[in-house]
């Protein structure tokens, strides 16, 4: 070797090892490098953009589906536990609801063992989504959440694939309305769709109780009219709404909506009733299903009949 050579390599000793790194890196990113489920793991923890979590979680979903069954259960716990820290620890809004639409869309897909751990997560993080919104209308003054205009909501996507991206915006929520609450309550109602006829993924016994769902009653009092919608669905999903708990906030809004101008709500609170054993709620009912709207008495006669069969 030549004078020169060996001078170059004396000066710069770390170059070779610079050279190794970035093409390390190069692979990992070309997918040619492999990189295991707990790695992948740790580096969801460290995301901080909606797209690189999706990635992640992707890569993630495509390495458990190549695992026995038996051993994808704890590997998956974990994904969700990480994406949970996410939505309750998140600092940014955008995060916290791309994480929420993956625990969203594991529970619809019948993916998590524990459902219940989900529905007290989204609960959770609907409670703290007035106060983080406080805080950061009293630090930068409020603008609506331009992200959330720009999203739209699809059919629930395929996990397996790799350009699987959850929306977290419902498409009933007109972009004036939008808040980060709501979007938690939806997908609290959009849960319960595993648990239905004539396909559920998940028997009722493990559906979480009620006392789950308590802290979300005390919305009723002051909210608007699409809150309230999202709540009412959530409470119809339950089997039975005799806790004092809920029925102090839930009975005066249900019997309120019965007598109401639009036929909608009418319509909507008939289920509601039906699942609440106090006379003002069954005298409601029973006038419910006389109702001038076709359609209010239908859905008052459909509700008394599972009054019938309780």
């Amino acid at each position: 070797m030549s004078h020169s050579s060996d001078s170059f390599l004396i000066e710069h000793p770390n170059r070779l090892t610079a050279s190794m790194h970035i093409i390390i890196r190069v692979f990992r990113k070309l997918s040619f490098y492999p990189v295991s489920i707990s790695e992948l793991l740790l580096q969801l923890e460290e995301v901080t953009t909606p797209i690189h979590l999706t990635r992640t979680v992707n890569r993630a979903q495509n390495l458990l589906w190549k695992l026995p069954t038996k051993e994808q259960g704890a590997f998956r716990q974990n994904l969700v536990n990480v994406l949970s820290k996410h939505v309750l620890q998140g600092a940014q809004e955008e995060m916290r609801l791309e994480a929420a639409g993956w625990l969203r869309l594991f529970v619809q897909a019948g993916q998590v063992a524990q459902p219940a751990d989900i529905f007290v997560t989204l609960v959770t993080a609907s409670m703290q989504a007035p106060l983080r919104e406080h805080q950061s209308n009293l630090k930068v003054g409020f603008s609506p959440p331009t992200h959330l205009k720009k999203m739209t909501t699809g059919g629930t996507p395929d996990p397996g694939r790799r350009d699987c991206v959850p929306s977290a915006l419902p498409s009933c929520f007109s972009s004036g309305e939008l808040n980060e609450q709501r979007v938690y309550l939806k997908m609290i109602f959009e849960c319960f769709w595993p648990f239905r006829h004539p396909y559920p993924a998940y028997t009722w016994q493990v559906l979480p109780t009620n006392e789950v769902f308590y802290p979300l009653a005390p919305l009723l009092d002051k909210a608007d009219y699409s809150t309230q919608d999202a709540l009412i669905g959530i409470y119809g999903e339950l089997p039975a709404l005799d806790d004092a708990e809920i029925l102090e906030h839930l009975l005066p809004v249900a019997l309120q909506w019965s007598r109401h101008a639009d036929p909608e709500r009418r319509r909507r609170v008939a289920n509601i009733l039906a699942h609440i054993n106090q006379e003002s709620a069954q005298e409601a009912l029973c006038c419910l299903q006389s109702d001038p709207d076709t359609d209010v008495r239908e859905s008052a006669k459909s509700a008394a009949g599972y009054v019938r069969k309780a």
